[in-house]
This record gives C-alpha cells, structure tokens and sequence, in this order.
C-alpha cells in the first residue's frame, strides 16, 4: 500500500503536509510558495502516473476575510490533468483569517501556488 507523502522545498512545513487536520494554516506558509508532490501523493493523478507524466500547475487563489477560498485563477499548466489535483489539494486546507490592511472595509487576499508533479 502506497504512503502518501509531499514533500516540499521549504523547510518548517510539516504541519502543512497533512490535509484534513484542524490546524488553521498561516498564509505565508503557502504564498509563492513550490510544493512538490510525488508519485506516492494521492494527489498525483493516476492517468497521469500511469502514463509517466510530470507537470507544473501555477494557480493563484483568493480568500475571503474569513480565510475561505472564493476563487480561484489557473495562471499556467503543463498539462490538464494536474489542474483538478492542484485545486483539490487547496480545498483540503483551511486558512488563516487574512490581515485586513484597511479597518471596516471588505478585503480578500491573493495568494500564487506554484505545484511541481514529480514522478
């Protein structure tokens, strides 16, 4: 039975590598950050495993002042089939509330991910 495991290229996120905990996780973990997953994540697309294939996906994603995704942006990608993977993967996290830069007015933060597919 496979292991699921990510492995990333910044130190200090391993309290980021387990989708499903509670832990709110905080935005400068993530923000123009590299996250590589493997062959052995189960967010690696079994086509694409089956068929050798590695890929980039760079998405930019927008949360609201609560920390909740509310859109999202495919800026660029290798190949279809990591883009579902690449936004299942955001949508296991819950996030931080965003630092409101201005009192009393709504406000959503940007934040650029970039995934590296990697056999």
């Amino acid at each position: 039975m496979k292991k699921f495991i990510l492995i990333f290229t910044l130190i200090g996120f391993l309290n980021f590598c387990f989708p499903g905990t509670e832990k709110l996780k905080p935005i400068n973990e993530i923000d123009n950050k590299k996250i590589i997953i493997n062959h052995k994540n189960k967010f690696y697309p079994l086509y694409a495993l089956e068929k050798g294939i590695e890929g980039e996906v760079t998405v930019v994603f927008f949360l609201d002042e609560t920390g909740r995704i509310i859109n999202y942006e495919i800026l660029e990608s290798t190949d279809s089939v990591f883009v579902k993977s690449s936004i299942d993967y955001l949508y296991e996290f819950k996030f931080e509330k965003p630092i409101q830069r201005i009192k009393d007015k709504p406000y959503v933060t940007k934040i650029k991910v970039y995934f590296i597919y990697k056999l």
